[in-house]
């Protein structure tokens, strides 16, 4: 429909104001206020997939805030709504879509900065430091200082939290009278909450705890205990946020990738394992080849960006794809290719230093990958494959089910040099990801660094 019709009643055409605003003008509030909703989610997550480049010092340099800005105005929003519900109430407002109740009223009121910024970071303020905050360089405190005028400031009265979170109750029975008493688990946590005072902060990118951040997140995150009690529905007993009580993982330190004071290239192998890829069944052809070697060109790109710092060492890093390959899910095909790549049969002549197979590590009985590969290692490494299957498995549980292994591939064949023959040592990487491309990607930043800090020692 038009915003605004035209004065002039020889014109047809209906315009728009320049002062006018569509979406507060033609869209009802309260689907508004669902976009602006589904807005801040995707923010939210747009920074929580790129929490290594993407550093809040970066963002309150370059916008005046950062993700704990976000957190801050989510607290500040809470206490906002909870006064407005007061207003109404005092009022004799008796408008039931406006109106909070008493539990979710408590809730907004216990809601502080740390639990507002877990749900922006998607982890606790204190692990998504250890895992992706980055030591500032010279030039981001430079830059970060000279755009002071631009950093949003925040309300310390506001910020404190104004009372404990409701209790979490779960029924065993759900009846529907009020006056049956009801047998209720009540979880509550051994430990007491961080004072508050200690997370408020007006510099949103320095650290706002001090060094007891981690200490105070780990202590948070003991062991919660199970008390069997009984309740009737009126009960409004209080306890600590029941947040405290979910068991949070310990966060992956990601490793940097090693650094190199002289140009230094890797050549790289990548082979597919499938039987229909390889028979030419795909109409798209082959995706997981290809996903193999934009996530080795990302994650090398990413470290850059991640750390400045080091930029000129990690850009000494060449990894170069010297040799591709498709073959069916056949143990003796999969061995003959790794086998060749070793030893430097291929098109550009030269061993393989690092290879990685995509495919035939499910449960299938045609995914023989492992198998295979275990037949070529001179030394198997377990324990790569399954830190990177346990920490993907947290984004897609599924992960569990690959058996991809990694390893080493070495051989020794005499060479001759002057009077004397001497023994060259040979030796390959290789390491088996899924034929998944999402989860090519999801697992190359935990496997890269890694294999290259272990190639350092051959």
């Amino acid at each position: 429909p038009p915003i605004m019709a035209s004065t002039e009643s020889s014109s047809t055409t209906t315009t728009s104001s320049s002062s006018s605003n569509y979406c507060q003008d033609v869209i009802p509030p309260s689907t508004l206020e669902k976009l602006q909703a589904g807005a801040f989610r995707q923010l939210c997550r747009h920074l929580q997939e790129r929490a290594d480049p993407v550093q809040n010092m970066d963002l309150m340099t370059l916008s005046g805030f950062c993700r704990n800005c976000l957190a801050k105005w989510m607290v500040v929003e809470a206490r906002a709504l909870v006064d407005d519900n007061n207003n109404n109430n005092n009022d004799n407002n008796n408008d039931n879509n406006l109106a909070l109740d008493d539990v979710t009223v408590q809730a907004l009121n216990a809601l502080g900065y740390e639990e507002a910024a877990q749900h922006v970071y998607g982890m606790t303020y204190g692990d998504w430091k250890r895992r992706h905050q980055k030591k500032a360089t010279e030039e981001q405190l430079q830059n970060y200082k000279a755009s002071s005028a631009l950093h949003a400031k925040h309300d310390k009265e506001l910020l404190a939290t104004r009372g404990t979170a409701p209790v979490v109750v779960e029924a065993e029975e759900t009846t529907s009278t009020t006056t049956t008493t009801a047998t209720a688990t009540v979880t509550t946590s051994t430990t007491t909450t961080t004072s508050p005072a200690s997370l408020l902060s007006n510099v949103c990118c320095q650290t706002v705890d001090g060094n007891d951040t981690a200490t105070a997140n780990a202590t948070q995150q003991s062991t919660p205990t199970t008390t069997p009690v009984t309740t009737t529905p009126t009960t409004t007993t209080t306890t600590l946020p029941a947040k405290n009580n979910t068991r949070t993982l310990p966060p992956y330190q990601p490793a940097p990738l090693p650094t190199y004071s002289t140009p230094h290239e890797l050549r790289v192998g990548i082979l597919t394992v499938s039987d229909r890829a390889s028979r030419g069944d795909y109409v798209t052809g082959d995706l997981s080849g290809p996903a193999v070697e934009q996530a080795l060109q990302q994650q090398q790109q990413q470290q850059v960006l991640a750390n400045p710092s080091q930029s000129s060492s990690s850009a000494n890093l060449q990894l170069t794809i010297v040799a591709r390959a498709i073959v069916p899910d056949d143990a003796a095909a999969i061995g003959r290719q790794l086998q060749e790549w070793h030893i430097g049969n291929n098109d550009s002549g030269g061993g393989v230093d690092l290879i990685f197979t995509t495919g035939g590590t499910g449960l299938g009985p045609r995914d023989v990958t492992p198998e295979a590969t275990r037949q070529v290692l001179s030394t198997e490494c377990q324990g790569l494959m399954t830190f990177c299957l346990a920490e993907c498995s947290k984004l897609q549980p599924l992960a569990s089910l690959s058996r991809g292994t990694a390893g080493l591939m070495t051989s020794g064949p005499p060479t001759k040099d002057g009077p004397e023959s001497t023994t060259t040592k040979t030796t390959t990487m290789v390491a088996n990801l899924p034929g998944n491309p999402q989860a090519v990607h999801e697992m190359m930043p935990l496997l890269l660094p890694l294999m290259l800090h272990a190639q350092l020692h051959f």
